[in-house]
């Protein structure tokens, strides 16, 4: 099973909502409803009425709300901070970023929500990057040495995964023009 990485543009109400309560993360983002334990025996025998959950429908979001890494995140993250798994804000946004929605897995960890400044100041620091200059100085032990999630390197990829980078630039440019929000997740 492969770990993919995704950002979904939200409104800022919607990110509030789950900030404020997150037990609706996956639904938000898969449609699954929250399991709703049934009454246990006292309660049946002592008659306490239990209303049945609401069934909703789920809408899959349109495809211009969604943008897919696959399994480049880890590589991303490595190439914009230098550091496997941490580093610092705003490079590495995909990675640290944002305000946890809860302690819920969504698949690997919890969702977590970046705000109109945070996705300001990563769209500032990818567009500081420089396409031709773009992964040249990684090597491929460097990249295997810290264990960099599905990835063989060669000095070339970093022109390929660039598409990656405009593709973030992209969907960041459209959700602040729209004054909107982002969710990460790790699935």
């Amino acid at each position: 099973m492969s770990m993919l990485f995704s950002l979904r543009r939200v409104t800022q109400q919607a990110l509030n909502d789950l900030i404020r309560d997150p037990s609706d993360i996956l639904f938000y983002l898969y449609g699954y409803e929250p399991e709703v334990p049934k009454p246990g025996f006292f309660a049946r025998l002592l008659g306490a009425k239990t209303e049945s959950p609401v069934k909703r429908t789920w809408v899959a979001p349109p495809d211009d709300q969604v943008l897919d890494l696959d399994k480049n995140w880890h590589i991303l993250h490595y190439l914009f901070c230098r550091q496997p798994w941490d580093g610092p804000l705003p490079q590495s946004t995909l990675m640290m970023g944002g305000v946890e929605l809860g302690d819920i897995d969504v698949g690997y960890g919890p969702a977590r929500g970046l705000r109109t400044d945070e996705i300001e100041a990563f769209l500032g620091f990818l567009e500081s990057l420089k396409k031709e200059e773009f992964g040249r100085d990684v090597t491929s032990e460097e990249v295997e040495e810290n264990e960099i999630y599905a990835c063989e390197w060669s000095p070339d990829d970093g022109q390929i995964l660039w598409e990656y980078v405009d593709a973030l630039k992209a969907f960041l440019k459209k959700t602040k023009n729209e004054q909107h929000c982002v969710i990460l997740y790790l699935y």
